[in-house]
């Protein structure tokens, strides 16, 4: 509602970004640490770089969410 993506991880901290930073969106099943508990990721960017692994229970709902506040996220992988 406020604009901003927080991510939540009991291990670690909350991280918070405006959407409007989010530049991209792109399926991963990148096995690194993450905020991601599954291994069907998503990889937000913030500008060309990597900025979070998220995984959302529904990633087209999720990515629609995110372009309804940003238009302008690039989807890097058609499957979403």
């Amino acid at each position: 509602a406020d604009g901003y993506l927080i991510a939540h991880c009991s291990i670690f901290p909350e991280k918070k970004i405006p959407i409007s930073e989010i530049s991209a969106v792109e399926v991963t099943v990148m096995p690194v640490s993450s905020y991601a508990l599954s291994l069907d990721r998503l990889i937000i960017y913030k500008g060309d770089t990597q900025w979070l692994l998220v995984s959302p229970v529904n990633k087209q709902d999720f990515v629609k969410l995110l372009k309804k506040h940003n238009p302008d996220i690039r989807i890097k992988d058609p499957v979403i």
